[in-house]
This record gives structure tokens, sequence and C-alpha cells, in this order.
């Protein structure tokens, strides 16, 4: 009885993964060869670069940087340049179409804890272009 629990489980499992993967099979590929790009263009260290989508919010991660000493305006300055690679990358790509907000975040990080050190936001405007967003 337990076995056939178990093989139920992991035949729904299964399923799902293989839903999954024939559904969304293109953005994690083009999400590692944004976050690569980003990588090369700003000369960063591979491990300080990691790249989010959630729901409509296309993030850059700049994990432990030189940049976390920087000030808010060369954190802004990098962040430009980030969110102008990403927002030429995707614009003719259907799976991101939905992308409405490009976010730039230092992050400093030590084990499981993670603070903030600065974000720069760039919105997509009426004609589609993202454009930084001031509060």
């Amino acid at each position: 009885m337990m076995f056939k629990h178990s093989l139920a489980v992991c035949s729904v499992f299964l399923l799902a993964f293989s839903v999954h993967a024939q559904t969304n099979p293109e953005p994690n590929a083009s999400v590692e060869s944004i976050r690569t790009s980003v990588v090369r263009a700003i000369g960063a260290q591979d491990n300080t670069v990691e790249v989010v989508i959630a729901r409509n919010i296309f993030t850059v991660y700049r994990v432990n940087s030189n940049m976390n000493e920087s000030t808010h305006g060369g954190c802004n300055n990098e962040a430009t340049a980030i969110a102008s690679l990403v927002s030429k990358t995707i614009a003719d790509k259907s799976e991101f179409k939905n992308i409405i907000t490009i976010r730039v975040q230092y992050l400093s990080r030590a084990g499981t804890s993670t603070k903030l050190i600065d974000a720069v936001e760039f919105r997509k405007d009426a004609n589609g272009v993202f454009q930084a967003h001031m509060t």
C-alpha cells in the first residue's frame, strides 16, 4: 500500500515537472545568458551577479560586490548600464513581454543573513522604454 502511494506521489511530481519544462523551457537559459552578459559588460566577478524574475520584475542582484562601498551615484551609474543591457536583451523576446520593472539591488550577504545596501529601479513607460524611477 505504501509503495503504491509513493509511486502515485512520484508520478504526480514527474508529470508536474514535465509540464513545467515543456511550457517554460527557454527563460532559464535566457536568464543565465543575460546574467553572463551583465558579468562581462560591467567586468564583475561571476559570483557577484545573480538574476531573478518574479512576476513582472526582472531583478539583478549585485552580491558582496565592490559597489557595496560606493556612493549611491556610483551604484546608480552601474545600475543604469545594467538596466540598459537587460532592456535591450529582453526587448524582442516573448518570454519577457510582461516585464515592467528592472531592479538592480546591491546586497551584502554573509551566511543566511542578507542586507540591502542600495537599490535602483527602472520602470517601463508608455512607449516601452525603461526609465529610472525616482521616489
